[in-house]
């Protein structure tokens, strides 16, 4: 359960809770299953922080810095986290769908089993993110940074990849027939190095997706 003392320092705000982060460094706040719903922590200073379980259904968290902390199994469905800060952040089973994560920061994040349906994760930062068993259903990775992400059995029904980058990003055994805007070709697969694909099935989704969305002069050119 969540530290009281804690909790009663969150709740002073934002100026209050950052100096006293600055104050004891040494102390790792302890907010698990703790009700901060609706709740604004936009600009906290949240890193480190155990929060398993806790509930930030529409909070706002816009800028927060979550680096490193612990989220499994919390509930940030609809939440605002625009420009949020997750780095190596512990996402397991979280729920965050229907989540505005635009421009958000989830490089080497732990995204196991986590629920991101009809999140909005445009130009998100997901670098060496591991989306393994993550559903994503109709949620957007337009423009986001993709490079070295694991998609591994992820659910990826109608989620939108247009302008993503997808170097050496690597998707085993999913399915891509029901994709938005994924490009095959270019700079950036050109090879199996940039998209490692396991299964007969998904590259030959991947082959008809090269040819049906690039013109014939591009199938000239590589073949």
């Amino acid at each position: 359960m969540a530290n009281q003392a804690h909790l009663e320092i969150l709740k002073q705000g934002v100026t209050h809770w950052n100096s006293w982060r600055i104050e004891e460094g040494d102390t790792l706040p302890d907010l698990r299953k703790a009700d901060l719903h609706g709740l604004n922590l936009s600009n906290y200073d949240l890193s480190l922080c155990r929060m398993e379980g806790a509930v930030l259904s529409k909070a706002k968290l816009k800028r927060t810095d979550l680096r490193a902390a612990d989220l499994t199994d919390a509930d940030l469905s609809e939440c605002l986290l625009e420009g949020a800060y997750l780095i190596e952040a512990r996402l397991t089973r979280t729920n965050l769908s229907r989540a505005y994560l635009k421009q958000a920061n989830l490089s080497d994040s732990d995204l196991i089993e986590s629920c991101l349906k009809e999140a909005d994760l445009t130009e998100a930062n997901l670098y060496s993110a591991n989306l393994k068993s993550t559903d994503l259903q109709g949620a957007s990775l337009c423009s986001a940074n993709l490079i070295e992400a694991r998609f591994l059995h992820t659910v990826l029904e109608g989620v939108e990849f247009s302008h993503s980058n997808l170097y050496e990003t690597l998707f085993l055994n999913v399915e891509l027939d029901k994709v938005q805007g994924l490009r095959i070709g270019g700079d950036r697969v050109d090879s199996a190095a940039a998209l490692t694909v396991d299964g007969f099935d998904v590259w030959r989704s991947l082959q008809q997706l090269l040819h049906h969305r690039q013109g014939p002069a591009f199938r000239r050119e590589h073949q």
